[in-house]
């Protein structure tokens, strides 16, 4: 006669069903998963889905990548549409789920990635928390025509249009799809080529109207493109065909220019550009090390402009030069060491006064004698201010101890 085993409480298992549990709780456990969980059981039913959205989850960085295989990327997790060897070589670093996994927010999904993407997009913004700005990566070298995924289909798609950040990539983009994301341009959006190649003989008006542009292959800009440009923040151009001339000119109209024309630009890759050229006859401090020549001065339009103070900061290693300009009012702090930003506390006051005297000295070379003495005595008072900031005249030239 067979006996059997008693259990013991290990043996016993007790489960008890999700929907059981208090509110609360279900609500906490849910924040305890992780992303491909939270997806997982959102999809099982309507009433999961509640939950879920009720638990009000953040997903962090959030973008749309339109490529060979488009995914919808939360941090270290994707959404793959289109499984491929890419996505099997990453697959250790990122967390994913395929397209088969997500057949019941698909409902029958088309080819088109982008229609795909945006329906994913819209169940995700109804169930979690994501960031207002959305960001875009589209590839140009898509050439599967089963998943055909055009510049036109991506801008005219009801989701997709309310982009903050586009960037695209790949080896060349045609003029009539660079027109396309052109006229999307506002002051509100970040627009980032980084093709191979542009169209050499591209031209835009809206080129320069996004918040932040950045070319990769700017060889297509004119000079003259960069002397209507007009309250941006950023703007990088990389491969370019600028002259040290040009340059020049340029850096010239800006200081002098009586409008904000950006917070900064950089324009890398430059061909050869003599530095203690492009700064001659300006006012301000200058200093260098190794890699880097700096030139600190102020806008010749004080009253027209917000942001006054100017650099112009040439990096001879890379052969890049970047202009920045901010309030007069506001510390600068070129360097994360805050003991090295203690040095630039009075620079604002120490451009001020410089500008100060080179003003006195034009208005007495045309004045009368007898101002000319009087000229002379607040001159000698400006220079008096200067030298308790440590500056101090050789050879016409002002030496500070930033440098």
């Amino acid at each position: 006669m067979k006996t059997c085993k008693s259990l013991s409480t290990k043996d016993l298992k007790l489960t008890i069903p999700f929907h059981r549990l208090p509110l609360l709780v279900q609500v906490q456990t849910i924040q305890t998963m992780g992303p491909k969980d939270w997806i997982n059981l959102a999809m099982t039913s309507k009433r999961n889905e509640r939950v879920v959205k009720i638990a009000r989850l953040k997903t962090g960085h959030f973008s749309v990548d339109i490529c060979h295989a488009a995914c919808i990327k939360l941090s270290s997790f994707k959404l793959t549409l289109f499984y491929d060897k890419h996505y099997a070589r990453t697959k250790k670093t990122w967390g994913m789920m395929t397209r088969e996994n997500m057949k019941s927010w698909l409902n029958e999904p088309s080819n088109s990635m982008i229609e795909n993407a945006g329906i994913l997009f819209q169940k995700m913004q109804n169930i979690f928390v994501i960031p207002k700005n959305l960001e875009i990566s589209y590839c140009t070298d898509i050439k599967n025509k089963k998943r055909a995924a055009t510049i036109e289909e991506l801008l005219s798609n009801p989701v997709m249009e309310n982009w903050k950040k586009l960037s695209i990539y790949g080896k060349k983009i045609s003029s009539e799809d660079l027109k396309m994301i052109m006229n999307t341009a506002t002051s509100k959006r970040t627009f980032e080529s980084k093709v191979g190649e542009m169209p050499l003989d591209f031209e835009h008006e809206n080129a320069f109207k996004f918040w932040i542009q950045d070319y990769h292959d700017a060889r297509w800009v004119k000079i003259e493109d960069l002397y209507g440009l007009r309250n941006l923040v950023h703007v990088v151009l990389r491969r370019n065909l600028f002259t040290h001339e040009q340059l020049k000119s340029f850096v010239n109209y800006w200081v002098n220019s009586d409008v904000d024309m950006f917070g900064w630009i950089q324009i890398q890759r430059i061909v050869r550009l003599d530095f203690e050229n492009v700064v001659d006859g300006l006012i301000g401090l200058q200093g260098s090390d190794l890699n880097s020549r700096l030139f600190l001065t102020l806008s010749e339009s004080p009253k027209k402009r917000r942001k006054t103070m100017l650099s112009i900061d040439y990096n001879v290693r890379h052969k890049s030069l970047l202009l920045m300009a901010w309030d007069i009012n506001k510390k600068y702090t070129p360097s994360k060491n805050e003991e090295e930003n203690k040095k630039f506390e009075n620079v604002g006051m120490v451009l001020t006064l410089l500008h100060k005297k080179k003003k006195l000295e034009d208005l007495r070379e045309v004045a009368s004698e007898e101002a000319r003495m009087e000229m002379n005595e607040n001159i000698n008072c400006l220079i008096a201010a200067l030298s308790e900031f440590n500056v101090i005249f050789m050879n016409g030239k002002v030496t500070h101890q930033l440098f």
